[in-house]
């Protein structure tokens, strides 16, 4: 009759309305539960690679700085030996050579 047929056409709009509202739900979850998820875990990866970032520039930064002062005192005390040795080469104790003195040297032999 009339109302099994009724009752058929009822039930199966029934039925597309659940599947259609498990579909909705089902698109509601994925854009308000695991696009934010992704989000959020792409926000704090971010936020880590940064922090490395700034803490592997810092590290640089006071690499750079010890050389800096390794070199000026590398500098400082190469200075000081020239100068050391300027002063022996121009002390009073040895006499100033010329070049024009004779300077007698060792005979070679072929």
């Amino acid at each position: 009759g009339i109302n099994a047929e009724y009752g058929k056409q009822w039930y199966q709009r029934r039925v597309r309305e659940a599947v259609v509202s498990t579909q909705s739900t089902g698109v509601n979850g994925i854009e308000y539960v695991i696009i934010p998820r992704f989000e959020n875990t792409i926000a704090y990866v971010i936020e880590e690679l940064d922090e490395r970032d700034r803490e592997e520039f810092y590290r640089l930064k006071k690499i750079q700085d010890k050389k800096k002062i390794i070199r000026a005192k590398q500098k400082k005390l190469a200075d000081a030996l020239t100068k050391k040795e300027a002063d022996k080469a121009m002390s009073v104790d040895q006499p100033a050579r010329s070049i024009l003195e004779q300077q007698h040297d060792p005979d070679i032999m072929f």
